[in-house]
Parts: structure tokens; sequence; C-alpha cells
């Protein structure tokens, strides 16, 4: 990079690697989303290309992306919409080729209990549609935690994998025992967080109201069944799916979020973890005990 551009800063070159790094999806860096992947993979090409010459032309081809680049459906949801964009050069035609179940799912994934409405289409250059993508839980003869890749075909020879996960909950699950919280947090930088508020009792319960910051929010749950101050096996964890927009005053109900025993998933444990330190943090501030 210094031997194109002599008098490159370290600035400088930090923010081209990060511009052209190619985007990671949650599956492929073991993290709960794609947001938390950092800038990607760095693609050396790419790099030198914006360093030398103007940059490359997008893919000749056409090529699939995919936003959210993960599909979490939870405990309970049974539908979820994906959009698919067209970030290449030229038209393409898509269609869904099958789905990879993950080795280490607590069982198999029979026929039919995926479904994608549509199946196929085309997208001219720049063009996004709305795919809807379901699971059928009846289907399942195994309770746990089932992850898969859903594989898309462009123009009939490249594929695009799009991770998916969800959890099969036994039919009558009884409540959890322990100390429960419900947080609110606003990520400023990637694994940077400000806690936005919280409600917390020494038992288990069903609803809860807090006043929260202005701002992109995720809301997380946390049942520390053997109350121990730390997210792990045996705890129930979950969160909202998507982030809440709050503006200023707004009051915002409905926001139900369906718990899941914790499993062995260390970038999740260490999520969660980081949230329960920020929360203690504060309770010192405010001299509380836990």
């Amino acid at each position: 990079m210094k031997s194109l551009r002599p008098t490159l800063t370290s600035a400088e070159a930090l923010s081209i690697l990060k511009s052209t790094a190619r985007p990671l999806s949650a599956l492929q860096c073991d993290r709960p989303s794609g947001s938390e992947c950092g800038a990607g993979l760095i693609d050396a090409h790419a790099v030198l290309q914006a360093l030398g010459s103007p940059p490359p032309p997008p893919p000749p081809g056409g090529e699939l992306g995919f936003t959210p680049a993960l599909l979490d459906f939870g405990a309970v949801t049974v539908e979820l919409d994906v959009t698919l964009t067209n970030v290449g050069g030229s038209g393409l035609t898509w269609e869904i080729a099958g789905y990879d179940p993950a080795l280490n799912n607590p069982g198999a994934i029979p026929f039919g209990t995926v479904s994608v409405s549509p199946l196929s289409g085309t997208l001219a250059p720049g063009a996004s549609t709305v795919t809807r993508i379901g699971i059928d839980r009846s289907l399942l003869t195994t309770d746990g935690f089932y992850q898969l890749e859903l594989v898309f075909s462009e123009n009939g020879t490249t594929e695009r994998r799009l991770p998916v996960r969800f959890t099969k909950a036994p039919a009558t699950q009884p409540d959890p025992t322990g100390p429960t919280m419900v947080v609110s947090f606003i990520e400023e930088t990637l694994g940077n967080f400000i806690l936005s508020g919280f409600e917390e009792r020494s038992s288990f319960f069903t609803e809860y109201s807090f006043p929260a910051l202005a701002g992109a929010t995720w809301v997380v749950a946390w049942v520390d069944v053997n109350n121990n101050g730390l997210v792990d096996g045996g705890d129930f964890e979950g969160f909202y799916p998507i982030q809440v927009a709050l503006a200023g005053n707004q009051v915002r109900s409905g926001l139900d979020i369906a718990l899941e025993q914790v499993v062995d998933a260390p970038a999740l444990l260490a999520q969660y973890s980081e949230i329960v330190r920020l929360l203690e943090a504060r309770r010192a501030s405010q001299g509380l005990a836990r």
C-alpha cells in the first residue's frame, strides 16, 4: 500500500482496509449478528485497486445481498422477511436451491419445515425484492436449537447462503425461577454499549415497564436461575429480534421477548456478560446492592 501511495498514513490505510473489506455473516464469524463481525475480511485486490486506480466495477454477473444477513426465529416466530438486493453490475435470476442443516442440530429437519415465497425471481442491477421465510416447528420431532443455511442460486451457477436459526421448545415448559432483569441498551459503535434503562426483580416476572433513552434500542431479558451473577448454562435469555426506534417521550408496548435456555454459545454469552457488567456498574454508581 505504501509503495503505491508513499504519503499514506496509518489512519488512511485503516480506512481503506475497512471500506474495501468483504462483509461476513453472523454464522461465518460466530457472532449473534452480522453487525458484530467488524468490517469483514480484508480484500487485498480491492485495497490495491482503491490505491492505484479507480475502484473496480460491480461484479458483472450480478450478486445477491441479504438484509438482514441472519434470520433468527427464536422460539415463537414463524415468519420473517428478507430483502434480496442485486448489488452487482448486471441483471440476475435467482432461485432457492435448498438448505444445508448444521451438523450439530438436535434432530433432522424434515422436508416442509422451511418454506420460501416466492421461490425465484429476476433482479435488475440495484433492484430489491422481499422474500418471506417460514418455519413449521410441528414437523420437528426433537426439541432444541437448530441452525441451517438457505442456499440461493444466481443464474443457475453461483451459490449465496443465508444463515437461519430457530428453537423448538417443549410443548409445555414451566416458567424459569430466579432473579430476572429486562435491559435496554444502545450500541454506539461496534462493541460499545450505552445502558439505556432496565427493570429487575428478585424473582421471575412476565411484564415490564421502565423509562429508556431515545435512540435505536435493543431490549434483552435474562433469568439468573442459579443466582450467581453470570450468564451460564441453565439460565434463560432472550431478546426482542429487532432494534426499537425510540423517540423522546415516546411510549412503546407489546415488545414481547421469548426466553430460551442458555446453550454453549460463547459469542452470545460474551454479549450478555457485557450487558450484565454494564448493569453492575450502573448499580454501583447508584449505591444499589445486587
